[in-house]
Parts: C-alpha cells; structure tokens; sequence
C-alpha cells in the first residue's frame, strides 16, 4: 500500500506537521511528501526539520544494500565452478570421434552446473534443497 500525495495535499499544514516531527510513525515517503507540500507552502523550517529532511533526501538515493551472503555458500558455489572447469577440460582432452549427441548432452550438463553453482553463490537458500533432491 503506497502513500497518496494529493490526500497528504488535502490536509492543513498543522496536520503535516505532525508528520515532520522527530517522532512521528509515520513511513518515509509519506514524511518526504509532507515536507515538500509544507515546502511549497512555504512553511519555516527549523534546522532540525531541514537536517530530518536531507537525511530522508540521502536515504533514498542510497543504493539498496544487497543480503550477506554467508561464507558456505561462496565456498560451495567456488567448488561447483571447479568441478565445471574441470569437467570442460575434460571434454576438450578426451576427444576422441566428433558426436553431435555426446558434445550436446556435455554443454547441457556444464552450463547446469555453472548455473547450480551461480544461483549458490547468489546465497539462494532453496538451493541445498534442490541439491538434496538432485542427489537423492
């Protein structure tokens, strides 16, 4: 559910106050639409609430962090690269008569394990599941 700017706009300028204080509930972007409304009112600001708003302003062009990936799961991901490398050395040295069906079935089964070993590096949870299923 997003915030309505044109019902924060309906409201008087005593109301949006209550939305520009230190301890107000209220979510981010709804804080954000109060102080630009209160600003194209022309509304004086203390330093405080000037400073409150910046910090809103930085906040939202901070970029999104991305999850910590835990340290198993790059160890387990690095492991599959391996094995796909090791399997790709494999196809080229044991050439032994060109066949479209083997060369095909080895492709499909190396880019499955380098996309395993991607999505495990990621730190997708669901992976070990999926591995569990695959080995059993």
């Amino acid at each position: 559910m997003g915030v309505n700017k044109s019902v924060l706009e309906k409201m008087s300028s005593k109301e949006l106050e209550k939305y520009i204080k230190n301890n107000s509930k209220f979510v981010p972007t709804a804080i954000e639409y109060a102080f630009e409304i209160l600003n194209e009112r022309e509304h004086p600001f203390s330093e405080e609430e000037l400073k409150r708003w910046n910090d809103l302003k930085e906040k939202k062009q901070q970029p999104v962090l991305t999850k910590e990936v835990h340290p198993d799961y790059k160890t387990a991901a690095n492991l599959m690269y391996i094995s796909a490398i090791i399997g790709v050395l494999k196809l080229f040295f044991s050439f032994d008569e060109f066949n479209t069906i083997i060369i095909f079935t080895a492709v499909l089964s190396l880019s499955f394990v380098f996309g395993l070993a991607y999505l495990t590096g990621k730190g997708y949870d669901w992976m070990k599941y999926f591995l569990l299923v695959l080995f059993i």
